[in-house]
């Protein structure tokens, strides 16, 4: 039976990178914010409900992750066998963030460690450039998202 991959020009593959990066982005946004200032709605129900389906969503992405086809820089390949595709993401500093995002850190206490932990959420919106690099978008178009992101992560 073969393995579903998904290839680096799929088109499901893109749209739903653009999700991840989309709700990367909103918890950027969001995030800071419930962690220094603690508003009311950081202590909702809805609040948390919709963290714990963000901490899921992330989970599926990594599950996707382990399902898409990569490009190799170094032999400017794409990676397409699945224990490739696994070894290659295992070693890569962005397993490392994508599980540390996906975590509930919240549900372990309520100290700021914890809080400040769940910044890793917001991590994901760095995932934009090699998005945009497997899209083959226009390098005018990266630079420009470059910018914005620097300068978000500058003004927190």
């Amino acid at each position: 039976m073969a393995s579903l991959i998904f290839s680096t020009n799929s088109k499901f593959k893109q749209v739903w990178e653009i999700l991840i990066i989309l709700v990367a982005l909103a918890m950027s946004i969001v995030l800071p914010f419930a962690i220094s200032i603690r508003p009311p709605f950081a202590s909702s129900d809805v609040y948390h409900i919709v963290l714990v389906a963000v901490d899921v969503l992330f989970f599926i992405d990594i599950l996707f992750t382990f399902r898409s086809a990569k490009f190799d820089l170094m032999t400017g390949q794409a990676l397409e066998e699945p224990e490739e595709i696994a070894r290659h993401y295992v070693l890569s500093v962005g397993f490392v963030v994508d599980v540390c995002s996906c975590l509930p850190w919240g549900q372990f206490g309520s100290s700021d460690v914890f809080l400040f932990l769940d910044l890793f959420k917001a991590v994901r919106v760095f995932r934009l450039g090699s998005v945009l690099s497997e899209m083959n978008v226009q390098s005018s178009t990266k630079l420009v998202s470059a910018k914005v992101t620097v300068d978000r992560y500058s003004v927190c």
